[in-house]
């Protein structure tokens, strides 16, 4: 059974519209699917989901990162706001639905091979331990031996801040970016190591514009 807690929150009929302090944003269950992980784990429908993990998520935009940086193998938290009726009270609940229930969470964590790379999130152990934000870039976990990222010198840990001059926060961003340079013969990837900063060119133009450029190693 998920762990739930509730708490309550008294609320005026009458807010003040022009205070920002009594504005609550998020995403309305408009309809749920009585066999989805929502319903199973306690969304009902007119809930109002506002946090993933400790995430606000005001948006559909901010839903979706919130799942990308989910952290694998940890249970995911979701709070929202319920209307109690009897009482004209909202009702704050977050429930934790278990790690082996959310597959098709985890597997937007990573992103498949690209140019022999394989790039996960930014979870916070990592952002502590390469003294960077979690929407820093993605960082590389795998590079396939004698692919053009190995032959162009990336190793894991390496972290991936913009691909053809467009930054890359998040997973998500990287894996839109993939799909959308796809057909591109060379890709320009603006890589961090530690404190040093270079581009790499992977792809047909790597030859003739050097495998790396600014590195400095």
């Amino acid at each position: 059974m998920s762990a739930r807690r509730v708490s309550k929150i008294s609320i005026s009929r009458k807010p003040n519209a022009s205070s920002s302090q009594n504005r609550v944003e998020g995403l309305i269950a408009a309809s749920l699917d009585q066999n989805g992980l929502g319903y199973t784990y306690g969304l009902r429908k007119g809930d109002l989901l506002i946090e993933i993990d400790g995430i606000s998520v005001p948006n559909l935009f901010q839903f979706q990162r919130a799942l990308e940086e989910h952290e694998m193998g940890k249970p995911l938290q979701l709070t929202f706001l319920r209307y109690d009726t009897r009482n004209s009270q909202v009702d704050r609940e977050s429930i934790q639905v278990p790690p082996d229930r959310i597959g098709k969470v985890e597997r937007i964590e990573k992103a498949d091979s690209w140019f022999g790379i394989e790039v996960g999130g930014i979870t916070n152990d990592i952002a502590d331990r390469l003294g960077v934000s979690i929407d820093g870039g993605v960082v590389v976990e795998k590079v396939a031996s004698g692919s053009p990222a190995a032959e162009a010198g990336l190793v894991p840990s390496d972290l991936i801040i913009s691909t053809n001059q467009i930054p890359v926060q998040t997973i998500g961003d990287f894996r839109r970016l993939r799909h959308s340079l796809q057909n591109e013969p060379s890709v320009l990837f603006r890589i961090r190591r530690g404190n040093q900063m270079g581009d790499v060119m992977l792809g047909e133009q790597a030859g003739k514009e050097g495998k790396k450029r600014g590195w400095g190693l």
